[in-house]
């Protein structure tokens, strides 16, 4: 045969259509057969251009004929469902439906969607009233560049008013969900639900989880390790006012999953392991650490830690504060609340040797923190303040106050109770046979005015020296110093009296 079409059958109307007649339909080609169920039928097919449409019909034991296909000039309709059933799959990919868009791109038209994949529902509209289509698309739109890709769109559209994206899913893997102009009004984005109710068996159902899977490399086993989280909501049975929990778990190299943290209805958060965070953490309810097993390995409930290395431009770097804030009512004739804060942190010194001390600073009501308590890495705390003590205060190190230092213990009798103790705290050996107390040293200061006029400090120190021997004895010496020219004794009491 030629390439041009050529008759093979023709099926011919040649009455011409006008005003009255606007359609004259071509004869049919019909396809009669019979099948028995319980008594015999026969069913017709039949092909049928009607003018503006070729339809495919089916009509059983001489009833009236439906539609099964039909083709118009710009669109395919299949009234029931389109199967495509093919035989022998394995698991090689095979097309079933293709939408393809068959003229290629060109330097002036650098983009061609693919066909959509459209779904029409309707939906009786109340307030029109009116029956309104609800349709859904489905399109490739490609992207032009160097390397192109393309991403996968689901559109909506309510009765004619316009397509508007709702999700995307790229050719990176990135899936993308729209939901514009939410305002202020919390609005699901994505829903992972468990819609079956619980019963007196099945007191709880839990909700699907979201799954997010990594891989790393294991330097020591050098293998490839799979790295899984996932979050759910696990529902717990109880009361009307039991609270649920929401659980983020992991799980390494498939073994089973361990809770990394936990968040209760009632607003508790619940970390397993360390918390970190680079900004400020605030607990509206209270921030806990609460570890299981520990035994007498230090392990870190709270870390207040900064990151950043010092350099020789900065060779300084303060640790993060812990902050403790409360609040009092100012009586005074411009009565009004004010807060009460105190802060903790680290202040390192940098030097040959590098050090560091915990201060403790105050603050009344945005006035400006002042430091009252510094515990220096050596062992050293100096208070800025009175120190009141309910029992004895033992010291390795100098313990300095800018106030006084207070021995408060009620109940006394006539029974003798320490209330300061300064204590050498390291036994005496043969090779060692005599160790001092710490000494009690008082500091004033005086003008010189010599030539050389200038500050001098006036020392008094007094302390224990121990006697070795047969019968260990010892006194309570008396010392001056003056301006850090050397301390000279001036009493002496011994044990003897």
């Amino acid at each position: 045969m030629l390439a041009a079409y050529t008759d093979g059958l023709l099926l011919l109307n040649d009455t011409a259509s006008d005003a009255v007649n606007t359609a004259q339909n071509s004869p049919t080609l019909d396809f009669k057969a019979h099948y028995w169920t319980s008594t015999d039928h026969y069913s017709n097919y039949f092909l049928v251009n009607t003018g503006g449409s070729f339809y495919i019909r089916r009509a059983v034991d001489g009833g009236a004929s439906a539609s099964v296909f039909n083709v118009d000039s710009s669109s395919v309709s299949i009234p029931g469902v389109l199967n495509s059933n093919q035989a022998n799959l394995t698991t090689t990919s095979s097309d079933g439906v293709v939408l393809n868009s068959s003229t290629a791109a060109l330097v002036g038209t650098p983009v061609r969607y693919s066909p959509s994949l459209r779904f029409t529902g309707r939906a009786w509209n109340t307030t029109t009233p009116a029956s309104n289509t609800i349709n859904f698309i489905q399109e490739v739109r490609p992207v032009s560049g160097a390397t192109t890709s393309g991403s996968l769109y689901w559109a909506y559209d309510n009765n004619g008013g316009g397509y508007a994206d709702w999700m995307s899913l790229s050719s990176a893997g990135l899936l993308t969900i729209y939901n514009n102009n939410i305002k202020t009004t919390n609005t699901a984005g994505l829903l992972l639900t468990n819609d079956t109710a619980s019963d007196a068996v099945n007191t709880v159902q839990y909700s699907p989880e979201l799954h997010f899977r990594g891989h790393r490399w294991t330097t020591d086993t050098t293998v490839d390790q799979a790295s899984e989280w996932r979050i759910y909501n696990q529902a717990t049975s109880g009361t009307a006012t039991s609270s649920n929990m929401l659980y983020i778990d992991h799980s390494r190299a498939g073994a089973a999953y361990v809770n990394a943290f936990n968040l209760s209805s009632g607003g508790s958060g619940y970390f397993t392991g360390a918390l970190g965070a680079s900004g400020a953490i605030t607990g509206i309810q209270g921030v806990y650490s609460n570890r299981s097993n520990l035994t007498t390995t230090s392990t870190v409930g709270f870390w207040a830690q900064e990151t950043t290395a010092s350099t020789a431009g900065v060779p300084v770097r303060y640790s993060p504060t812990l902050d403790f804030t409360a609040h009092a009512w100012n009586t005074t004739a411009t009565a009004a609340d004010n807060s009460i804060n105190f802060r903790q942190e680290v202040i390192p010194v940098s030097g040959t040797t590098t050090s560091g001390s915990l201060s403790f600073k105050y603050d009344n009501n945005g006035g400006g923190y002042v430091e009252i308590l510094n515990l220096g890495s050596n062992g050293g705390v100096t208070i800025k303040g009175d120190i009141t003590l309910d029992g004895a205060v033992s010291g390795r190190g100098g313990i300095n106050a800018i106030g006084t230092i207070v021995s408060d213990r009620a109940g006394l009798t006539t029974t003798s109770y320490t209330g300061v103790l300064i204590r050498s705290n390291t036994a005496s050996t043969a090779g060692v046979p005599v160790r001092y107390s710490p000494a009690q040293i008082f500091t004033a200061r005086a003008w010189n005015t010599t030539v050389t006029a200038a500050d001098n400090t006036i020392n008094f120190k007094n302390e224990v020296r121990p006697t070795s021997g047969a019968t260990t004895s010892g006194s309570l010496y008396w010392g001056y110093d003056n301006n850090g020219g050397g301390y000279a004794d001036i009493l002496a009491l011994n044990s003897a009296g």
